[in-house]
């Protein structure tokens, strides 16, 4: 989607910012952050965390994905 917006010069001038899902499985979690790193976005935001998983999960998860951000 991005790519595709990005061809017709939508979004021009804004930050744009990939989102990395996956819940709290860390595999699918670092297989959607490499992906993102590939694409020219502005920056990087964790998607779908902190919705009912307990604080310890939570926070896990967003230390894993540290060196990917």
């Amino acid at each position: 989607y991005h790519k595709s917006m990005q061809n017709k010069g939508i979004g021009i001038g804004q930050n744009i910012f990939g989102i990395i899902q996956g819940g709290t499985d860390y595999k699918e979690r670092k297989r959607c952050a490499l992906s993102l790193n590939e694409m020219p976005f502005d920056g990087l935001a964790i998607g779908g965390l902190s919705v009912g998983e307990e604080n310890a999960l939570m926070y896990e998860t967003v230390q894993n994905l540290n060196p990917y951000l």
